[in-house]
């Protein structure tokens, strides 16, 4: 009888501890649902209060981690993202799920927001090797090159970004900036054009000043003018404009224009 009762106590322990770990599950994958909209729709206050609670059941969890690095990144807050991201990493807790590209996707683009682009290249090149028709991450590696002012890689990289996808217009002003300082004019010409007719608000200032160098290259010297005062228009910082629309001034003959630009 004592072994009948223990067995009976057996089966009815593993019943109960069966069922609570079901429970746990299943209230994880509902939060995990849950916080996957808010994810979707950009809601990243609740997308953090959903993790934080997947992540306090389950510290080893890598979506909790991924998705509250994901949110604290959308807010600019990229210390605390980084401090989420990089558990997952140091206590290698990848699964079918959070890939290490996804982690490192995203470390790209904080490190870049923190201009730490020694390991935001880093990143890059993980990205890369893991998925080769990633368009965004090959403009990333083209801008530090950009910034570096490694035109000729810059120009590599930004090319292979629009020829996975030729309608990501926020390459356009750096690949025509690019083209212009390893001299290839005509071309930069063209990417100019598509970033001005496409507003790229965030660069306007700097198209209208390579535009207005190209135009002054060619001799045309009223445009390089206009192009060159727009800019003046779209950012007073950008001082060499007045130089270079007083050089327009003194090539059409204009001295007082020269003297009033200088």
């Amino acid at each position: 009888m004592l072994m009948v009762g223990i067995f009976i106590f057996v089966i009815i322990f593993i019943v109960i501890v069966s069922l609570v770990i079901f429970l746990v599950v299943r209230n994880s994958s509902v939060d995990e649902a849950s916080g996957l909209k808010h994810v979707k729709n950009k809601n990243w206050d609740n997308v953090i209060k959903v993790f934080l609670k997947i992540h306090q059941k389950d510290l080893k969890d890598p979506a909790a981690y991924y998705y509250l690095g994901l949110a604290y990144y959308n807010k600019e807050l990229y210390d605390t993202a980084l401090k989420y991201l990089n558990n997952i990493i140091d206590k290698n807790l990848y699964n079918k799920k959070i890939k290490d590209v996804d982690i490192y996707r995203v470390l790209s683009e904080i490190y870049i927001k923190q201009r730490n682009y020694d390991e935001a290249l880093k990143a890059c090149v993980i990205v890369e090797n893991s998925d080769k028709n990633n368009y965004k991450n090959y403009f990333y590696i083209g801008y530090i090159m950009y910034l570096r002012k490694n035109y000729q890689k810059a120009t590599l990289n930004f090319k292979k970004s629009l020829s996975i996808n030729d309608s990501y217009m926020k390459v356009y002003p750096y690949l025509g900036i690019s083209l212009f300082e390893i001299n290839s004019y005509e071309n930069s010409l063209r990417y100019l054009k598509l970033a001005k007719e496409h507003n790229n608000k965030l660069n306007i200032n700097l198209i209208y000043y390579y535009l207005g160098m190209l135009y002054e290259k060619n001799k045309k010297f009223k445009t390089a003018k206009e192009n060159y005062n727009l800019s003046i228009l779209k950012s007073i910082k950008i001082w060499n404009s007045y130089e270079n629309i007083a050089k327009c001034e003194y090539s059409e003959g204009n001295i007082q224009g020269t003297i009033d630009n200088y």
